[in-house]
């Protein structure tokens, strides 16, 4: 899911309001990305990291002990949504990418 508009803006991620309804409404129109597991025992962390300039919001697994994203997991900039996996802080074999100039990359 997409997180709320009021909480990207608390972490500090610059996504304009147009950006976010688009690419919000993106994802209500393609719905719910599904994974094929189950969460693992990895840690459910939130990562704020800033990548080409800006900010960027992760939630999901992590390899423990570290803040290496690996699992499933979504990351929020200012003008993409990613959802899907992660091995070694990138994406991995399957996600969905939604980008605000209305295209959609799936790496399934």
């Amino acid at each position: 899911e997409v997180p709320d508009l009021d909480f990207l803006h608390s972490k500090g991620i610059a996504i304009s309001d147009e950006n976010y309804d688009i690419i919000k409404c993106m994802h209500e129109s393609i719905g719910q990305f599904v994974y094929f597991s189950n969460l693992s025992l990895s840690a459910i962390e939130t990562l704020v990291e800033e990548e080409y300039g800006s900010l960027s919001l992760y939630i999901g697994e992590t390899r423990p002990g570290t803040r290496i994203k690996e699992g499933r997991g979504i990351m929020v900039s200012m003008d993409f949504f990613y959802e899907g996996y992660w091995l070694d802080n990138k994406l991995h074999y399957s996600g969905r990418y939604l980008h605000f100039d209305y295209y959609i990359f799936d790496l399934s």
